[in-house]
């Protein structure tokens, strides 16, 4: 072809490709382009495949070596917005569906080197310039006949603009993921490596698509790599996906990075794929880490509890103060029956936090007394709330061990107490004294020197008061090392 442009056609339309052949040597009979005509014989047949050309979904036309239309069916006129009057019978439509120069000149050479090579070309894409202005990509397939000794050319055009849409979104999804996105074909092959598992892997594309030796350089170890690949052979055996499996991997620098892989076969086509999608839990596993290390070295206890109330964390703070293992504990629930084994008691908790909870008054600090494997009493301080962690629901309780403080402050008040009542006596004297001094001035019955001679002797008795309050406060700050250090100060002040 010159400059009329190219070819049309369909790499999925075999089938339409054979009907427009038979039916365009059988009905294209001519004496003018455009014209239909029949032979006397099987009119009926013939006007049917004239019938398939004419509805098909794809655009098909037919044309002589010079380029000049003899056919130009209904979907042709639909996408190009050209109908059979204004195409028929000339070459002119294909500047107008090709109207830059350059651009067309491109396509026709293509078209040309292909026709060297073989009397028909498949898949070639362009992009035509609709009457309207619009733009579409057309997928051509061709095909030579040979129709009353006349060499013909059936020309297939595909409308792809939509799919080419839809891959090229799809496309942008799958690069721009946060995830690591692998499509395999059965045998391992890369089929797909978007950005983020370049990200992750240190592997490019060009490194990786077309190839399945990447495996090899993720999984160097050779045991490691062959027990990955028996455990996800016997995944996929059994269910034909898997998920939530964690594997670490090796980067190009050489770094470790754990992956949780999700899988699923998937069929485009008469093709079966595997989609590999690819989570770095890397960070997550350390903060978990940390977080268990937070957790378990912590100096009270913590705990977290499913809906079920079975124990699913038990720190070291968490068995030291109530003498339960993580062994005896861990998935189980019946542990509180063991540290509150007053039933009565143990619902009148249980009634308080569920309160708590369901009001959310969860900084809400209450206390109550277990008692330890050992049969001790401990008096324990709570706060307790609700978690969502992987979607789930859970309850955390933190628990400080007030035992010494609670029994700190009883003895101190006891020592308050009987102070006084030490000092209570001698104070009362000391004021009955002074009210009576009091009273002897009024009436006149002392002299100065006498005034002055009881109030010293109030004093004197004052002091010696203040004294053993002084001495008493020293003894029981020493006494007693359990007193918090507020109460010692002041003891000691």
């Amino acid at each position: 072809m010159s400059e009329q442009g190219p070819v049309s056609g369909n790499p999925h339309n075999g089938g339409i490709l054979q009907n427009i052949h038979i039916a365009s040597t059988r009905t294209l009979k001519r004496t003018n382009p455009g014209e239909y005509m029949t032979g006397t014989s099987g009119a009926q047949s013939e006007c049917i495949e004239a019938g398939i050309m004419e509805n098909a979904l794809v655009m098909i036309a037919v044309l002589d070596k010079k380029g000049t239309i003899f056919a130009w069916n209904h979907t042709a006129e639909s996408i190009t917005g050209y109908t059979k009057a204004e195409v028929i019978g000339n070459t002119n439509v294909w500047k107008s569906l090709y109207p830059d120069k350059d651009y067309r000149h491109n396509v026709t050479a293509k078209i040309a080197e292909i026709l060297a090579k073989k009397n028909y070309f498949e898949n070639l894409e362009t992009t035509i310039k609709t009457q309207s202005g619009d733009f579409r990509i057309i997928l051509w397939n061709t095909k030579e006949i040979l129709s009353d000794g006349e060499l013909r050319v059936i020309i297939v055009g595909m409308d792809v603009t939509r799919q080419k849409e839809m891959d090229a979104f799809q496309q942008s999804v799958i690069d721009n993921a946060n995830v690591l996105i692998a499509v395999l074909d059965p045998k391992g092959k890369v089929l797909v490596w978007n950005e983020a598992a370049e990200s992750i892997t240190g592997y490019t594309k060009d490194e990786v698509i077309g190839k399945r030796d990447i495996w090899k350089q993720l999984y160097p170890d050779p045991e490691y790599r062959r027990t990955i690949t028996i455990w996800i052979n016997s995944i996929i055996k059994e269910r034909r996906l898997f998920e939530n499996l964690d594997t670490t991997i090796t980067t190009k620098k050489g770094e470790k990075r754990i992956i949780r892989w999700n899988t699923q076969e998937i069929n485009t086509g008469a093709r079966a794929r595997e989609i590999a999608i690819g989570r770095d839990i890397t960070r997550q596993r350390e903060l978990d880490a940390f977080r268990e290390s937070v957790i378990e070295n912590a100096h009270i206890l913590i705990t977290v509890l499913d809906l079920q109330s079975n124990v699913l964390v038990w720190n070291k703070a968490a068995e030291a103060i109530t003498g339960y293992s993580k062994s005896e504990v861990i998935g189980k629930h019946d542990i509180w029956k063991y540290l509150y084994p007053d039933p009565d008691y143990r619902r009148t908790i249980t009634k308080r936090i569920t309160r708590i909870i369901k009001e959310e008054r969860y900084f809400e600090n209450f206390e109550t007394t277990i008692v330890n494997k050992g049969g001790s009493q401990r008096i324990l301080s709570w706060n307790t709330r609700e978690i969502d962690e992987d979607s789930q629901t859970r309850e955390i309780a933190i628990a400080r061990d007030i035992t010494e403080q609670r029994q700190a402050e009883a003895a101190l008040l006891a020592y308050i107490s009987e102070m006084a009542m030490r000092v209570k006596q001698p104070v009362e004297i000391i004021r009955d004294n002074i009210q009576e001094t009091a009273n002897l001035i009024r009436d006149g019955k002392l002299t100065k020197e006498e005034m002055v001679t009881l109030l010293e002797g109030q004093v004197r008795n004052a002091t010696q008061v203040a004294a053993n309050v002084k001495e008493f406060q020293k003894m029981i700050a020493e006494k007693d090392k359990e007193i918090p250090e507020a109460y010692r100060k002041f003891l000691e002040g």
